[in-house]
């Protein structure tokens, strides 16, 4: 599949490259928040971050909160998790077909 014909399904569907992608670091970022004592400075870097406050940025705009509360939360529920959220499950399901 060519980058445009990627272009041209992606936003049949309404979502952009970049905002899979986003929302795909997000999703490891939740991971990693639950899963392991990494600080935030570690996962940001490990995601590709180019800062903290980028990787805070972002990790807001999808979730509603902060890094540091989300963890708060997890680790107060101890929910473990390892499937993607919804959203971003349907989407991946949408390519392949």
């Amino acid at each position: 599949m060519s980058s445009r014909q990627l272009s041209r399904d992606l936003s049949e569907k309404g979502l952009s490259y970049r905002e899979i992608i986003n929302g795909l670091k997000v999703e490891q970022a939740k991971k990693m928040l639950k899963d392991t004592n990494l600080s935030l400075s570690e996962i940001s870097m490990s995601l590709g971050y180019s800062t903290n406050s980028h990787f805070t940025r972002a990790f807001k705009n999808v979730t509603g909160l902060t890094p540091s509360i989300f963890r708060s939360h997890q680790i107060g529920s101890k929910r473990k998790s390892n499937e993607p959220d919804e959203m971003f499950s349907s989407v991946i399901g949408s390519l392949k077909n």
